[in-house]
C-alpha cells in the first residue's frame, strides 16, 4: 500500500501538515476494535490534535492508578524554550533532592490576556506544600490544587491542551504550530516514571484495554461502518493478502 507524502501547511518553526492516513482506520482483528489511523506525527493537523485528546484519556487512566493528584501551575516562565525546559527539570531535581517523590506531565501555555508564559503540570507522588514549591521556583507564584475526584477533574485538566490546540486549529492551521513552538516540538513532556515505567505507546494500549497479541490492520475507511471494516480486515488476514 503506497501513501503520498504529507502536504505541509502553515508557517513557523514547526509547520503542520495534512494527514496521508486521513481516510484510513486501524482495525484490531482479535479484539474487534476500530481506531482512526495515526501517521505517528505530532505535527499532523489531524493526528496531532487527536493525539492530544487520546493523551488526555491516558493521563486520566494513569491518575486513577495513583488516587490523589495535583494540578500545578508555574508562572513567570522564561520566554526561551531551552531555558524554560531546563528550569522545569531543575525544579523536579530539587524536589527529589528534598526527599519527596514527584512524577509529572507538563505543557507550556501562553496567557491570552497577559501573554505571560506558564507551565501546567499534573503531578502524582508526595504532596509538596505550595510555599515550599514556590520557594524552589525562585519565589515566583505557584498554584497547587489538590485533585480529590481524579477521574472527573483530571480528565478536564488533562484535556486543556487538546481543547487549546483544537480551538486554535479551528481558526486556521497556526494553532498546532504555535503550541509545538511553545513546547519544543512536542505536545507534552513527562518524567520517566509518570506512566509507571511504560512508554507512551504501552500506556495508551493499557488504558484502552487492547490485547497484547492483537493483530492490527490498516483499512481504507470510506463510508463503511465499523463492523464492515472489521469483516474486511478479518477476511484479508485469513486470506493472507493486503487490505484495500
Amino acid at each position: 500500500m503506497t501513501f503520498t507524502v504529507n502536504r505541509w501547511v502553515g508557517d513557523g518553526p514547526y509547520p503542520v501538515h495534512t494527514c496521508r492516513l486521513e481516510h484510513f482506520a486501524l482495525v484490531g482483528v482479535l479484539g474487534r476494535k476500530v481506531y482512526p489511523a495515526d501517521c505517528d506525527s505530532g505535527r499532523c493537523q489531524t493526528c496531532g490534535v487527536r493525539r492530544a485528546r487520546v493523551r488526555a484519556g491516558v493521563i486520566t487512566w494513569q491518575q486513577r492508578q495513583h488516587g490523589r493528584s495535583r494540578l500545578i501551575t508555574l508562572t513567570n516562565c522564561p520566554e526561551d524554550w531551552q531555558e524554560r525546559r531546563g528550569q522545569v527539570r531543575d525544579l523536579r531535581r530539587r524536589i527529589l533532592a528534598s526527599g519527596r517523590q514527584c512524577e509529572w506531565i507538563w505543557t507550556t501555555e501562553r496567557g491570552d490576556k497577559t501573554g505571560m508564559v506558564h507551565v501546567h503540570a499534573i503531578q502524582h507522588g508526595d504532596y509538596i506544600p505550595q510555599a515550599e514549591l514556590q520557594k524552589l521556583w525562585g519565589k515566583r507564584i505557584v498554584d497547587v490544587r489538590q485533585v480529590h475526584d481524579a477521574a472527573k477533574y483530571i480528565s478536564k485538566s488533562a484535556a486543556k491542551v487538546a481543547g487549546y490546540i483544537g480551538k486554535e486549529v479551528g481558526n486556521g492551521t497556526g494553532g498546532l504550530s504555535i503550541h509545538l513552538g511553545n513546547n519544543g516540538g512536542r505536545l507534552h513532556h513527562w518524567s520517566r516514571q509518570f506512566f509507571g515505567g511504560m512508554s507512551i505507546r504501552e500506556a495508551t494500549v493499557a488504558s484502552r484495554g487492547d490485547r497484547p497479541d492483537e493483530i492490527w490492520v490498516s483499512v481504507w475507511r470510506g463510508d463503511d461502518a465499523d463492523d464492515e471494516l472489521i469483516n474486511r480486515a478479518i477476511q484479508a488476514v485469513n486470506a493472507g493478502r493486503p487490505v484495500q
